[in-house]
């Protein structure tokens, strides 16, 4: 597409709704994207903290665990019957903490469930243990706790694993979503940036295309357009219009084309004056050179000045038959304030009579 079809097919409306219209799916795109990254990163971020609360409950459950331990051995060490009572607390907390961390991670439920069917296996066998040691003295009660599988201490032990396990898994799947967390933040940013980039680079492009056709269309800047016209306007024809090599249909252009359509016609009347002065009182304006309205005004004074060479002419016939002595020649009566060149002439008329009549006489 050539430049004169590019400013011909230019519409400001147009580029300005094109322009609004980008604006728009640019917001609506950044603040879909915006709001998806948010719900992902607020949804890692819950998993998260699910996660951690989860993990510090098996942290809190190994401290009730040992105190279950603890309390026991301290029975079975000295016979007092309140450890049972301190050991029976900290169970139920251990066991309400395994609740919690079910509820927290449903896919754990399994190995939960195996957490806790050791734990309790845990607590009736210190029970069985302390009660060994405080019915049947020492030997007794090492034996229930050295017992391979089902003693005490492999009780333990076998506890022990089985929540480090859960509790390993818990801290790593939480640096692991906290590492994710991190990179979907890093993410977002990077994608916001990048939105936000294209938004300004399509932003410059529309503007900058928007200048570039408008100059076009112009021809020139504003003010040179603004100044034309009010030279124009003002009746100062002369003023000289800059115009771009190229430039065939901008607005300058039309302006400079109007411009000496005017110097044009101006140049015609005066020639057609200058005429007229000089006794050709049949010269008329070129009408063929101009078009629509200057044509027509062309063909109105061209019309104006035959009347009045009409007039001449049919005044001069009438003085002319005046001078062969035919004083009752014909003068048509002329409309409006023309009426006073039939005034004049009939006066001449009557004056001619008289002088007529008194030299018969």
């Amino acid at each position: 597409m050539n430049k004169n079809a590019i400013i011909k097919t230019f519409s400001l409306r147009r580029s300005f709704i094109t322009l609004i219209t980008v604006m728009i799916v640019t917001f609506v795109a950044s603040v879909a994207l915006n709001m998806h990254l948010t719900d992902e990163l607020k949804r890692i971020n819950d998993q998260t903290l699910i996660l951690e609360d989860a993990a510090a409950d098996g942290h809190e459950l190994q401290f009730h665990a040992v105190q279950i331990q603890q309390f026991l051995t301290d029975v079975s060490a000295t016979s007092d019957r309140g450890g049972f009572e301190e050991a029976a607390a900290h169970f139920k907390t251990a066991n309400e903490l395994l609740n919690n961390m079910a509820t927290d991670v449903p896919e754990l439920s399994n190995q939960l469930n195996d957490v806790r069917i050791k734990l309790d296996a845990l607590h009736e066998t210190g029970k069985q243990m302390a009660e060994t040691y405080i019915a049947k003295g020492q030997a007794a009660g090492n034996i229930v706790m050295k017992l391979p599988n089902t003693g005490f201490d492999d009780r333990s032990l076998t506890f022990v694993a089985a929540l480090d396990k859960i509790t390993r898994y818990l801290d790593s799947k939480s640096l692991s979503l906290n590492e994710l967390n991190t990179k979907k933040t890093s993410q977002l940013g990077l994608l916001i940036g990048a939105v936000n980039l294209v938004a300004s680079l399509l932003l410059f492009i529309i503007v900058f295309n928007l200048g570039r056709k408008l100059m076009k269309a112009l021809g020139g800047e504003p003010m040179d357009a603004v100044n034309a016209a009010k030279e124009i306007a003002e009746g100062n024809l002369e003023s000289p219009i800059k115009l771009k090599s190229y430039d065939s249909s901008s607005l300058l252009y039309t302006m400079s084309t109007m411009q000496k359509e005017l110097q044009a016609f101006m140049a015609e009347q005066n020639n057609m004056i200058v005429a007229v002065k000089k006794g050709n009182i049949d010269t008329t304006l070129n009408a063929n050179r101009f078009h629509g309205s200057f044509r027509v005004m062309a063909e109105n004074s061209n019309e104006m000045a035959q009347n009045q060479a009409e007039l001449l002419r049919k005044v001069t016939h009438c003085l002319d038959e005046f001078a062969n002595g035919k004083f009752n020649a014909y003068l048509e009566q002329f409309p409006g304030d023309l009426a006073f060149v039939n005034k004049a002439v009939e006066e001449l008329r009557r004056n001619l009579n008289t002088i007529d009549r008194k030299s018969v006489v």
